[in-house]
């Protein structure tokens, strides 16, 4: 059992629609478990629930929602599992997310801040085995010059256990 801290990004249909259709082919562990995401803060356990509950209320209650784009994926190499993740990262919104990232990270999180948590926030949309294939499949997707636009007006706080995702709390950004 692990605690993420999540964002949920509001997405046009067409691109929500792109985003699962791509996800149903290359990312089959997580695409029945989970819709597509910001992973903010990852994999924590040894932490109560009203704890970290508390935690994120505090950290993220100033914060803004705001916009983002996407139009570029890219590799993240995991050399430990011999795996390779597709990733999306915003152009635009990049900052607010990073500033997300870190603030959660800070304080009473900073004990689970680990090379499991250094990644830039993104949004995972494919894995590999093979390096060939993800250079292929990401290159495919940035030839295609596709642009994902949306917006992040909301954090969540969720449980994975054996597969399956527990929703915890939303936290309302500020508007």
């Amino acid at each position: 059992m692990s605690y993420f801290v999540i964002a949920y990004p509001d997405l046009k249909k067409a691109d929500y629609d792109f985003l699962q259709s791509y996800r149903k082919k290359y990312d089959e562990k997580f695409y029945n478990i989970i819709k597509p995401h910001f992973t903010l803060v990852s994999r924590i356990g040894d932490v109560s629930e009203s704890n970290l509950v508390n935690e994120c209320k505090s950290k993220l209650q100033a914060v803004s929602m705001f916009d983002f784009e996407i139009c570029c994926a890219t590799i993240l190499p995991s050399p430990s599992k011999g795996l390779y993740y597709e990733i999306l990262i915003p152009s635009k919104g990049l900052k607010k997310l990073v500033d997300m990232h870190l603030k959660l990270y800070s304080g009473e999180l900073m004990q689970f801040y680990s090379e499991n948590s250094t990644s830039l926030p993104h949004i995972g949309i494919g894995c590999s085995g093979s390096a060939n294939s993800s250079i292929q499949n990401v290159s495919r997707i940035n030839k295609k010059n596709r642009k994902i636009s949306g917006r992040i007006q909301k954090v969540d706080v969720i449980e994975l256990d054996n597969n399956t995702i527990r929703e915890i709390i939303t936290i309302a950004l500020q508007d």
